[in-house]
C-alpha cells in the first residue's frame, strides 16, 4: 500500500504543510475556489450584521470556510465596539484630543485589517488574525 501524497503547492511545486501553507514560499493555498462561497466570506466583513446572517442561511451555515470569516468578523465587531466605547468615556474625561490622536490611528488601522481580510477571503484563503483567530476556528468547527 503506498502513503496518502500530501498536495502540492501550486507556485513552487514543494509539498504542503497540514495547514496548507508551502513552507518554501510561503505562500497560502486557497482554501476554496466556488465563488459563492468566497464572496459570501468577503460578505461577512462588511459589517458584523451579513456574518450573523450568513450563520443562519442553509447553504452557508454548514461551509466551514464561510462559518470561520463569519464567526471573525463578529469577534472583531465586538472588539471594536468596546474600543469605541472606551475612546467615547475616555473623551467624557476629558482627554478629547487623545481619542482624537489615537482614533484616527485606530481607523486607518481598522481600514488596514478591512482590506486584508476581505482580500484574503476573495483569494480563497483562511487568514487567521493572531489572537482573534484561533477562537473564530474554534466557534467555526462547532
Amino acid at each position: 500500500m503506498s502513503s496518502p501524497t500530501l498536495p502540492r503547492c501550486p507556485d513552487c511545486g514543494a509539498e504542503l504543510s497540514e495547514d496548507a501553507v508551502c513552507s518554501h514560499c510561503v505562500s497560502s493555498v486557497p482554501e476554496t475556489t466556488d465563488f459563492r462561497e468566497r464572496a459570501a466570506a468577503v460578505a461577512c466583513y462588511l459589517t458584523p450584521l451579513p456574518a450573523i446572517a450568513l450563520l443562519f442561511v442553509k447553504p452557508f451555515s454548514r461551509i466551514p470556510f464561510v462559518r470561520f470569516h463569519a464567526f471573525q468578523s463578529i469577534i472583531i465587531g465586538i472588539v471594536v465596539l468596546a474600543i469605541i466605547l472606551i475612546g467615547v468615556v475616555l473623551a467624557n474625561l476629558g482627554l478629547t484630543l487623545l481619542w482624537l490622536m489615537f482614533g484616527l490611528l485606530f481607523f486607518v488601522g481598522l481600514l488596514f485589517l478591512w482590506l486584508l481580510l476581505s482580500i484574503k477571503a476573495a483569494q480563497g484563503v483562511r487568514f487567521e488574525l493572531p489572537v482573534l483567530g484561533p477562537e473564530a476556528a474554534k466557534r467555526a468547527a462547532r
